[in-house]
């Protein structure tokens, strides 16, 4: 349900229906099966996005939770918040995850969370007001936050 390059190219993420993060090297000609860095087991995964750094990946539930996985060691952060599918989206220094939520059920859920990746903890919440939901919330490179509906 969604592909992202590492930054300089190493390597591949993908996420699916069957609730799995994969990691594809595309240095070693491609022919592994891809390497499971994390498996949900029922809850489909979508989104996949890199840190800045390629040490770690993000991605987001249809259950709500954005999942942080670090690459090397299979660590995982889950970040929690929404309760339908959120899009994450590191910051350029790979401190914070920002998703947009509402994809599917609006209203409270049509905002804007901010989490520290690493710990999980919610930094801030940003809402419109207006119940549609965000579909998309990345970080300029001067730091703000840009998002779309």
């Amino acid at each position: 349900m969604g592909v992202a390059f590492h930054p300089r190219g190493d390597w591949l993420v993908s996420t699916s229906w069957d609730g799995k993060i994969r990691l594809w090297s595309l240095t070693d000609g491609g022919g592994d099966a891809g390497r499971i860095l994390y498996d949900s087991e029922t809850i489909p995964m979508f989104g996949p996005t890199a840190s800045p750094d390629g040490t770690r990946v993000a991605a987001g539930s249809w259950a709500g939770p954005v999942i942080v996985v670090d690459v090397e060691s299979g660590a995982t952060t889950e970040l929690t918040g929404f309760k339908s599918a959120a899009l994450p989206y590191f910051d350029l220094e790979g401190r914070r995850v920002a998703a947009a939520g509402g994809i599917k059920l609006g209203g409270d859920e049509a905002v804007i969370r901010i989490w520290d990746s690493e710990t999980g903890e919610l930094l801030q919440v940003l809402d419109a007001g207006d119940g549609k939901g965000n579909r998309l919330a990345a970080f300029l490179s001067d730091g703000r936050l840009v998002s779309g509906g």
